[in-house]
């Protein structure tokens, strides 16, 4: 949209637009992407309950989390729609200041009250990840295959990130939970691509679906495979691997079953959030 053009009238522009109050406002901007944030909540989940807490410490750190993801949605919103108008909407930019100033006000309390300063560290790497996908947008490439597992490394750090708030410790537990937690989100991208892009697939022999899927399967099989090693050696809690079965049963499912149509994308992205779910509550009840 050009606002200075005669084919728009001056409300459709950004910057002539009203300001409506905060709630309705609100519902504009905020992430309808039920995938991202089963992810970013379980993130969380995983890294309080492998470190063994949550407390004020955590509390302060999933608000200061949950306003960054807010914020880089808000603003991400902001600059592609400035990019394209030249103009910015007045709601986007209120909430926008209300994220930022809500994470940086949690932010500093962890920071400089409780001396948690292996948060900058995250916080960089955040960042970098967040301007990465913010640019994959831009470039409309948000949707293959390296954007969406960019879109889930930058959600996933939040794992080891919380871990460190409740343990105030970034140790080999930490770490592996991290990588195997990114195994099944990773398995998990190319799950849901394996279904909705391999339409020429999913009716064929079982060779050439095995073929189309080898990447969610290598991914699930390397979780559950890295959780077993892991617990074997004393790294991780034993009955961690137990919640690795389900996703990886239903990875395997999906490949030999022989499905006569294309399963519908909201019943695809409904089942995602119902494993992640259970995926994350058998870590809680196994990782504590």
């Amino acid at each position: 949209m050009n606002c200075s053009s005669t084919l728009y009238r001056p409300s459709d522009c950004p910057v002539n637009r009203k300001f409506t109050g905060l709630l309705p406002s609100f519902k504009n901007i905020f992430p309808a992407q039920h995938g991202a944030w089963a992810v970013f909540v379980s993130g969380l989940i995983i890294g309080f309950a492998g470190g063994g807490g949550f407390g004020i410490k955590g509390a302060l750190f999933a608000i200061a989390a949950i306003n960054g993801f807010l914020f880089r949605h808000a603003a991400g919103r902001a600059l592609k729609e400035h990019l394209t108008t030249g103009a910015l909407a007045p709601d986007k930019m209120v909430w926008t200041v209300i994220f930022l100033s809500l994470f940086s006000i949690t932010g500093a309390v962890l920071l400089f009250y409780y001396q948690l300063w292996m948060l900058i560290t995250f916080g960089f790497l955040a960042g970098l990840l967040i301007l990465l996908t913010l640019y994959m947008e831009l470039k409309r490439k948000h949707l293959s295959a390296s954007g969406e597992l960019l879109g889930m490394l930058s959600l996933s750090i939040v794992i080891p990130a919380s871990y460190y708030v409740t343990n105030e410790t970034v140790d080999t537990t930490s770490c592996t939970l991290w990588l195997s937690a990114l195994f099944l989100y990773a398995g998990s991208v190319f799950h849901v691509r394996y279904l909705v892009r391999g339409r020429n697939v999913l009716n064929a022999d079982l060779s050439a679906r095995t073929k189309a899927a080898k990447e969610t399967l290598l991914l699930h099989t390397g979780g559950l495979a890295t959780a077993v090693i892991l617990s074997a050696g004393n790294i991780i809690p034993p009955l961690v691997p137990v919640a690795f079965i389900l996703p990886v049963a239903r990875a395997y499912i999906a490949v030999f079953k022989r499905w006569k149509k294309v399963p519908p994308l909201k019943h695809i992205g409904y089942s995602e959030l119902f494993h992640t779910i259970v995926f994350t509550v058998l870590i809680l009840i196994t990782a504590t």
